[in-house]
């Protein structure tokens, strides 16, 4: 079956020499998360304090002994 110039057409974009990410697109990508981390640290600090916390309290009904039975 051959394709004809419209369908190849359509997926030249495929084809094309895709160089990645420049220099300013990462540093975009950067600035975007270091600002983002800036305004949720409390957040975020808050949240993996609490999931520590949980793992500690829950750690004294651990007994590794029932594992391997």
């Amino acid at each position: 079956m051959r394709i004809g110039r419209d369908e190849r057409e359509q997926w030249d974009w495929l084809n094309q020499d895709l160089e990645g990410f420049g220099t300013l697109e990462v540093v975009l990508i950067l600035v975007v998360l270091i600002a983002l981390v800036i305004m949720f640290k409390d957040t975020v600090v808050d949240f993996v304090a609490g999931v520590l916390q949980s793992i500690e309290s829950q750690s004294g009904n651990f007994d590794p002994t029932q594992i391997a039975r």
